[in-house]
Order: structure tokens, then C-alpha cells, then sequence
């Protein structure tokens, strides 16, 4: 009698023992999911990762490989430099997403988006060797917290604008889910091992959903609603008990197009930036982009949709207050075009007349004079037409589509085809002339202008020589257009993109002063850069460009 009491009580001490581990693990691992949910740098995220599973599990080493676009991948470790990458990139083309590792006393797992595997996270020798399916097993239930936050940080750049404005209260929500994780108690009693596993999913999923300032919802194959957060709560002016098991559409203006977008889910594996607008009780609409994938139990059955919502009405408002803005540039485009130019067309013609008129009468000083005045409102006249020309680039243009960069090109070089001919010039064309995703007519106009520059700026005893040459990568365009001219002093290379800053003398080359500045602003518009590179007077100018392949456009 006395030894099966002593038994007994062994067996509780022991229980009461690992109990005690895994509530550790437990508080451990909510405490970094508040670190690892707010949108930061992909560096400090996988700082965090590997701290994760170097804190929970005291191995000997933790390696994480990440994979991006291209097939390319990167490789982590804690400590720096350990482990073999090699052996990574075989787990990582493993069929099955995770596994322990008997040699070495650790396990691994991938971390999987929708369909696509992001990357792997190796522990090798943990501490516990004895605890090493537990702490897989943890490790699989947070895989959606780490492929979110690593999805959210690879989009980090694209939403920057907008997160400044919430940062203030990402800081607040941040102390709250540290407060909330502080209060929680966690009762584990003697259950049966798939009870236990059931409840580390009920207390991950809570956790997860509290963690974040954006409505969060998780959704069933029936498309009810399982679990929220109060940000959901608050963005539809709802309960928490009266919107789980209800349908998620009817908080929707469009819920059709909302049950659309989660059958999207299930098809393709995830959605990414939604557009949908929430109704609150009281009427009022958000507008947000919702991010959403589906998660699924460690057996690897889909459990259901994990979905997240960013409020963007700071966004259409800011994009509501441009357009207003464009739409004001275009009254004064319009003004100045009709109205300022007509009294400068007035004082033309009719000094023009009063030269006739007076002609027998007007001395040379008088008549140079009239000259003056006539020639100063033409000028005047020309500079604004090439102001409405510079403040129309990137609002009246073509829209940014994939083009041919050679039929651009020879398009440009028809233009200019009557100033070659006449000017005895000679244009070479070489290099790689690929198809790129840009606005056609600032394509051409930026040729133009450019080539047009590099035929004029010469001297009258010598014909015009320039060559043209084209490079491309995978990602970048890149054209120099070099001429054998008057050159430039390198010392005043950065005036000759400012609006109206000229180096030559308007009697010498007549122009409006603008060109160069309408090439530059061109050129950002389109993502790109833009130089010049000369040796001095006398000694030619080589002009440069460099465009994405791609434009900012299409990549956000």
C-alpha cells in the first residue's frame, strides 16, 4: 500500500512537472506572437524567429531558410554561421512539410502560404530531447503566425505610407496584447493527448486574433464565422458572441462579391488586397483591403480561412484629395492656355501692326525695338506652352502598358527625320531594344527631346554625329545617347534639368530652356534615373536613362 501511494504521488509530481513546461511554453510563445504580428522590416522578423526557437527550445542551433522570387533563397542561423545549407535545401524539398529529426535530436517544418512554400525552419539538439514532438507539435500551430508576419514584411515597403498614421495606435495595441497576455491563466488538467492538442489550437487561434489592431476573422468551409477580435467587434459595431456562427457576407455592401472572394480563397490558396467595404450598425462604411489565407490543423487538413482587413480611408482620402488637386491643375492648365496666351497674342499681332503702320516713320533704334517686344511675347508665348507641356507628364499621357522599345524608338527617330536630313547628321542605332512596361508617348517624347538635343548642340562647320545604344537585364533599361558637340562643363552638369536653365546663349540656340527638365521629370515618372557625363567644352556629351522593366505601377 504504501509503495502505490508513493507511486502515485511520483506521477503527479511528474505531471504537475510538464504541465508547468507547457504553460512556460505557452506564455514564451504568445509573448512573440505580439512581437512577430505588427507590420516591420523582414531582418527584424527573422531576428525574431530564430530568438523564438532559441529561447523556447534551447537547442544547440536554429536555422531558417527563406525563399523569394527567381528561386532564390536565404539562409539564417542561430548562432551566425552554423549549420548546413545544403541539407536545408533537401528538407526543404521534402514532400512532407515537416518532421523530426532523430540523429540530431530536433525537428523541422516548412512554413507554407496558401500553396506556395515560403521556407523551413530547422532546430537541431534541443535541451528536452523528451519533449521533442511537443515542441513540434507547437511549432506547427505557430507556422501561420510566421508565414503572415514574413508575408507582411516582404509588404512592408508598399504600405509604409499608410502605416505612419497608424503607428501610434500599433504601439497601443502592442501594450494591450502584453497586458492581455499578462492576465491570461491557462488551467491544463490530465487529458488524453488529442484533447490536449485541440486546446493548444483554441488557445493559438485566440491569441493570434487578439494580436492585431485589424479586424481579424477566421471562417469556416460553411462560411460562418468561428472566432474575431475586438477590432472586428469594433468595425462592424457587432458583438463578438452575436457575429461568431453568423454568415461573414451580410457585414459587406457587396456581400456577393465578398462569398466571391472566399471562394477565391479555397481555389487558389489566398487573396491578396481585396477591395471591400464594411457596414457598421450605425450605417457608417469602411473601405478595406482584405489579405486572406487558409490554415490548416497539423494532420494538414484545411481548417478553414484566415482572414485580415486593412482600413485604407486614409488612403482614398489622401487619393480623393489628389484628384481634386489634378482636377484644379487642369482649370489652371486651362487658363493659362486660353487666357494668358490671348493678350500675348494681342500685344503680337498688334505691335506687329503698328510696325506696318508706322514703318516710314520708325528709326533703326525705334524698329529694333519693336523687334524686342515682338520677339519677347513670342518667347513668352512658347514658355508657357512648354509649362502645360511639363505639368501634363504622368495626367495626360499614355497609360503605362507593355511597349516595344525599338518601334518607340523609331518613331522618335521619324520625327526627327527632316533635322537629319537637312543637318547632313548621321544617327547609329545599337544594342538591345526589349518590350518594357511604360507610358508609350513619354517614352517617345523622352527620345525625342534627347536625340533632338544631341543633333542641335554642335558646330555649325560640323555635321552632326550621334550614337545611340540600348542594354538590358532581367529588370533595367538603359540608354546613352552620346554626341560628338559643343560638350558641357561638368561644374554646371546639374542645372541643365531645372525648368528654363540654359548654358547656352539663346542667340547661339534657340529654345525654350525646358527640354532637359521635361526628360528628368519623364524619366521619375517612370521609376527611372537620368545624367549626363561630358569631359568639358568642346569634348561631346554623353546623356543616360535607366527605366525598370517593370513600372512602380504594376509592381505595387
Amino acid at each position: 500500500m504504501r509503495w502505490e501511494l508513493q507511486e502515485t504521488n511520483t506521477r503527479y509530481t511528474w505531471q504537475i512537472a510538464e504541465n508547468q513546461h507547457r504553460l512556460a511554453d505557452f506564455t514564451m510563445a504568445y509573448d512573440f506572437i505580439g512581437r512577430l504580428m505588427p507590420y516591420q522590416g523582414e531582418q527584424c522578423i527573422i531576428g525574431d524567429i530564430l530568438e523564438l526557437f532559441t529561447v523556447l527550445c534551447a537547442p544547440r542551433a536554429v536555422h531558417l531558410l527563406l525563399t523569394g522570387d527567381n528561386d532564390a533563397w536565404q539562409y539564417f542561423s542561430h548562432p551566425a554561421g552554423s549549420g548546413n545549407s545544403d541539407m536545408l535545401l533537401r528538407l526543404l524539398q521534402r514532400p512532407e512539410p515537416h518532421g523530426v529529426l532523430d540523429t540530431i535530436q530536433g525537428f523541422y517544418f516548412h512554413i507554407i502560404y496558401g500553396e506556395q512554400t515560403m521556407g523551413l525552419v530547422a532546430v537541431e539538439e534541443i535541451l528536452n530531447a523528451e519533449r521533442q514532438r511537443a515542441y513540434l507539435n507547437l511549432a506547427l500551430l505557430l507556422m501561420p503566425v510566421l508565414r503572415v508576419a514574413i508575408a507582411n514584411a516582404r509588404t512592408y515597403d508598399r504600405l509604409c505610407d499608410t502605416e505612419r498614421a497608424l503607428r501610434a495606435s500599433q504601439a497601443e495595441l502592442e501594450q494591450r496584447v502584453e497586458e492581455r497576455t499578462a492576465e491570461l491563466t491557462m488551467e491544463i488538467t490530465e487529458r488524453k493527448q488529442t484533447e490536449e492538442a485541440l486546446r493548444e489550437s483554441a488557445l493559438y487561434a485566440r491569441s493570434l486574433i487578439e494580436a492585431s489592431l485589424d479586424p481579424l476573422v477566421t471562417i469556416g468551409a460553411d462560411g460562418r464565422i468561428m472566432d474575431v477580435n475586438a477590432s472586428t467587434e469594433n468595425a462592424t459595431g457587432v458583438t463578438r458572441g452575436r457575429l461568431i456562427g453568423s454568415d461573414f457576407s451580410d457585414y459587406f455592401t457587396e456581400p456577393e462579391k465578398a462569398r466571391a472572394g472566399y471562394r477565391q480563397v479555397f481555389e487558389q490558396g489566398s487573396v491578396t488586397d481585396y477591395p471591400l467595404a464594411i457596414r457598421h450598425a450605425s450605417g457608417k462604411l469602411t473601405d478595406v483591403l482584405y489579405n486572406a489565407t487558409l490554415y490548416r490543423d497539423i494532420q494538414g487538413n484545411v481548417a478553414g480561412i484566415f482572414a485580415a482587413a486593412r482600413d485604407i480611408t486614409t488612403r482614398k482620402k489622401v487619393e480623393e484629395e489628389l484628384k481634386r488637386s489634378n482636377a484644379e491643375l487642369d482649370q489652371f492648365a486651362y487658363a493659362v492656355s486660353h487666357d494668358m496666351r490671348q493678350p500675348l497674342r494681342m500685344v503680337t499681332s498688334y505691335m506687329s501692326l503698328i510696325e506696318k503702320a508706322l514703318d516710314e516713320q520708325l528709326d533703326e533704334d525705334t524698329r529694333q525695338y519693336m523687334i524686342f517686344a515682338i520677339d519677347g511675347a513670342t518667347r513668352m508665348d512658347r514658355m508657357i506652352l512648354a509649362m502645360l507641356d511639363y505639368s501634363r507628364i504622368g495626367r495626360k499621357t499614355d497609360p503605362i502598358t507593355p511597349v516595344s522599345s525599338r518601334e518607340v524608338l523609331d518613331e522618335a527617330l521619324t520625327m526627327l527625320k527632316p533635322g537629319i536630313t537637312s543637318g547632313a547628321a548621321t544617327v547609329e542605332v545599337t544594342g538591345d531594344w526589349p518590350e518594357l512596361v511604360a507610358s508609350r508617348d513619354e517614352l517617345m517624347r523622352l527620345l525625342q527631346n534627347l536625340i533632338g538635343n544631341a543633333l542641335k548642340y554642335h558646330e555649325p562647320d560640323q555635321p552632326p554625329r550621334v550614337e545611340v545604344h540600348a542594354a538590358a537585364t532581367p529588370t533595367l533599361f538603359r540608354v546613352t545617347i552620346r554626341d560628338h558637340g559643343i560638350g558641357i562643363d561638368p561644374n554646371q552638369s546639374e542645372r541643365l534639368f531645372k525648368v528654363f536653365s540654359r548654358l547656352q546663349a539663346r542667340t547661339r540656340f534657340e529654345g525654350a530652356g525646358i527640354g532637359l527638365a521635361l526628360c528628368r521629370k519623364i524619366v521619375e515618372h517612370q521609376g527611372g534615373r537620368i545624367g549626363v557625363e561630358s569631359a568639358g567644352e568642346g569634348c561631346g556629351s554623353t546623356f543616360w536613362f535607366e527605366l525598370p522593366r517593370k513600372s512602380a505601377a504594376e509592381k505595387s
